[in-house]
Order: structure tokens, then sequence, then C-alpha cells
């Protein structure tokens, strides 16, 4: 009744969208197969029906997904019953002025918990957005 929470986690590759993809599906990037940031396998047709979302949203959980996705497709809209995504900055506008995405992430976690229907289980993934640099400033922050 108290439910899971994961503390500790190894990531099986130095490539965040393919730990993702390991994440989701159980599998190591040999078996999954989604090497290319624009060819999402693992969240494909059966594959993606034995990823512990699908079970749990196939058993009554609502499940919801916040933060980055990168696989380029709209297809996460479909695998989760709610999602809301960062990809490709550091910074978004949000209440006239520019919030750093993982405050967007937390707050839409947030979100999430205090929308999600209460007389279902849950499960939700957050990912932050990483403290690597986008773009090709030297200046910190600037990425």
């Amino acid at each position: 009744d108290g439910g899971i929470r994961f503390r500790q986690n190894a990531a099986t590759t130095a490539i965040c969208w393919q730990s993702r993809a390991t994440l989701f599906s159980g599998q190591w990037a040999s078996r999954h197969q989604s090497y290319k940031l624009f060819c999402p396998n693992f969240s494909k047709g059966k594959a993606w029906k034995a990823s512990w979302p699908a079970i749990l949203q196939n058993n009554g959980y609502f499940v919801g997904h916040v933060g980055k996705w990168q696989f380029h497709n709209n297809d996460v809209r479909e695998r989760f019953d709610w999602s809301k995504l960062h990809e490709g900055s550091h910074w978004y506008p949000r209440r006239g002025k520019n919030t750093p995405a993982e405050d967007c992430a937390r707050d839409d976690a947030i979100e999430f918990l205090r929308n999600r229907p209460k007389d279902k289980p849950f499960a939700m993934t957050v990912a932050f957005y990483p403290p690597k640099a986008v773009g090709a400033s030297d200046e910190p922050g600037a990425q």
C-alpha cells in the first residue's frame, strides 16, 4: 500500500535516451535495439506492451512521464496517461520568466501528483534535464 521508490539506479549506457529505453523496457541496449535517437524501437508495438508502464496501465494504474523523452516522436502522449516534456533547452518560459528545466520537471511532477485520479494507483517517471551543455557558448548557464 505504501508504494515503491527506487533509490538507486545503474545506467547501462552513457547515453541518456538509451538509458531511458533500458529503464522502460527492462532490457539491455543490445536487446531493445534503440540505438538511434530517431528510432525508439523499445516503444513500438509488442515491445512497448511488455514495458512496465504498459503492464501497470493494463492493471489499472494511472501512468505519467515528466521531463526528457528525446525520441522525437509524439508517441509519448500515446504511451502515458499524462506527460509533459522538456527537451532541447535548459530554460523554458513560465510565469513570465525563464525557468530552469529541472524546476519545470519538479513543478510538473507536483502537478501530476496533485491532479492524478485519487481512486487509482499511479506510477510516474521524472527524467530531469541533465547538467550538460546545450549549444556552443562557453559562458556558464548560457548554453
